[in-house]
């Protein structure tokens, strides 16, 4: 696998945002800290008010690409969930929260 550039994650979220519709978009892992490598995956902290059921929720994200661009990860929150877990140490919810880069929403 390449690395990405910025350009090419970008359209990656921006097919997110398009698609999926959510409040907010966190890259998180190698590609936000800068030491991705060629074996390195995306992470994704999606968040979006939804009732659905918490390991269905990726699904719908996962659809939006044929093929997949690249290896990607995402993990789907609602708020309430992000909010209460990103204080919750070793939780995906901090690292996103202190280690992330917001690449949609505020």
């Amino acid at each position: 696998m390449e690395v990405l550039t910025e350009k090419q994650i970008q359209k990656i979220v921006d097919v997110i945002v398009k698609g999926y519709h959510p409040d907010k978009v966190i890259l998180f892992g190698s590609y936000a800290k800068g030491t991705q490598n060629k074996w390195s995956d995306l992470d994704f902290m999606v968040i979006k008010k939804t009732k659905q059921r918490y390991l269905k929720r990726p699904l719908a994200v996962m659809d939006l690409f044929d093929p997949y661009p690249h290896a990607m990860d995402f993990f789907i929150y609602t708020p309430e969930e992000f909010e209460n877990s990103k204080t919750t140490m070793g939780s995906l919810a901090r690292i996103a929260n202190e280690e992330g880069r917001l690449m949609y929403g505020n």
